[in-house]
């Protein structure tokens, strides 16, 4: 097998799109609020919108082509974001001879899927999808085993199956991929094809994850991947070794609490130098734990709390005198006396309209129901200004702030 290239070249966008897989299948949004909250009292007239209530919503459109190819590294895969709101995009390919698909790379989640040639779902017939034809290719395998995902923007079903992967030139012999023949919310009518999770087997339901087999079968070494994001476009995945240039102060090593979404241990947030857990009275963040999660899903274009956190981290934005940074403060499950603080600047909670002093807060309320207990989500915002390391072999995550 050839080694995997060790960066993937990304040109792609942001969407409102929030690709944590649901085990539990439970999700509830928060209630339904005014779009706009105007707080007079704030110094810099902050309007928050409320932008992400809906997450069966449209997307924006522009060309893929838009903004400009860079190359970081060789070998290297073109690799595309549509628009500012969506989520990681890029091509592989499956079957002999290859079928090639646009899909979400999603560390949210832990499943390969590409829309299937029996789809019927209208996304799929109106949409103009790629589509996986197993007739075509001399080295599918049928299961025979269905497949059922609940994503927080969407669901998708279908058939199971395995075939050869490729991403550039990296090879994955016989890698179990779904075959979506039905698929649900508006998400799916965006011109990506597929989800290629990077998640644990915990949400695979028994399935041998892309992650285990680029590990076994030597294709990445060490085991895991990284992703860089800057938003002028200058942007890919690294498969192995971290080149040191892309970071710009030492890699925070954090042990994951469980390995199955990237999470770690959360106790707490500070905005402009205020702490949200002090604003709550000193209790933990998430009642009767003594830490939260946080998850590092590049599959979510936003960041999220749940609903109960939204109101109070709202308040601790809008009472600043000027722009604070936006901190989490996390510690490892090894060693949870040893805190870790990572500060995005304004820019990672808050888009501004150039034309005007409104601000878009880039934070929604989410709520998901499973044993994981109340999640934080830290999606693509922060990813914009720190270098994030999965680390699947020594479940971890490596944090750094990006070099631009």
């Amino acid at each position: 097998n050839p080694h995997c290239p060790t960066i993937l070249d990304m040109l792609f966008s942001l969407s409102l799109f929030v690709g944590l897989a649901i085990p539990s299948q439970s999700i509830r949004l928060a209630p339904e609020a005014s779009p706009l909250v105007e707080e007079a009292h704030a110094p810099f007239h902050v309007h928050l919108e409320h932008q992400s209530r809906h997450y069966k919503h449209s997307y924006l459109q522009r060309n893929l082509s838009s903004g400009s190819m860079i190359r970081v590294h060789d070998p290297i895969v073109k690799l595309g974001r549509r628009h500012f709101s969506s989520p990681l995009v890029g091509k592989i390919s499956i079957g002999n001879p290859p079928q090639s698909f646009n899909v979400i790379f999603d560390t949210g989640s832990a499943q390969l899927f590409v829309t299937s040639v029996k789809c019927v779902s209208d996304s799929c017939l109106e949409y103009g999808h790629s589509v996986f034809d197993s007739t075509k290719s001399t080295t599918f395998i049928e299961s025979g085993t269905d497949m059922m995902v609940q994503y927080a923007s969407g669901s998708i079903q279908g058939m199971m199956g395995a075939d050869d992967f490729r991403m550039g030139p990296c090879l994955i012999k016989q890698q179990p991929f779904g075959r979506i023949m039905e698929e649900e919310g508006s998400v799916f009518t965006e011109d990506f094809d597929g989800i290629c999770g990077l998640a644990f087997p915990a949400l695979a339901n028994g399935d041998k994850i892309l992650f285990d087999n680029m590990v076994s079968q030597h294709a990445v070494d060490p085991g895991q991947i990284a992703f860089y994001i800057n938003t002028n476009g200058k942007s890919g995945i690294v498969l192995g070794e971290v080149p040191q240039k892309l970071h710009t102060a030492p890699i925070d090593w954090i042990d994951l609490n469980k390995p199955m979404y990237w999470q770690i241990n959360l106790h707490d947030i500070l905005i402009g130098g205020k702490s949200l857990k002090e604003s709550l009275g000193g209790d933990s963040l998430c009642p009767g734990r003594p830490s939260c999660n946080l998850i590092l899903d590049t599959g979510t274009s936003i960041l999220t709390c749940p609903s109960e956190r939204y109101d109070p981290i709202e308040q601790l934005i809008v009472s600043q005198k000027s722009l604070g940074d936006f901190c989490f403060v996390t510690s490892s499950a090894k060693d949870a006396g040893k805190t870790f603080t990572h500060c995005m600047d304004s820019n990672g909670y808050l888009e501004k309209d150039s034309s005007t002093s409104q601000y878009t807060i880039r934070i929604a309320p989410v709520d998901i129901d499973n044993e994981e207990g109340p999640l934080f989500i830290a999606g693509m915002p922060f990813m914009e200004q720190f270098l994030t390391i999965y680390d699947y072999a020594g479940q971890r995550v490596g944090i750094a702030p990006s070099a631009k």
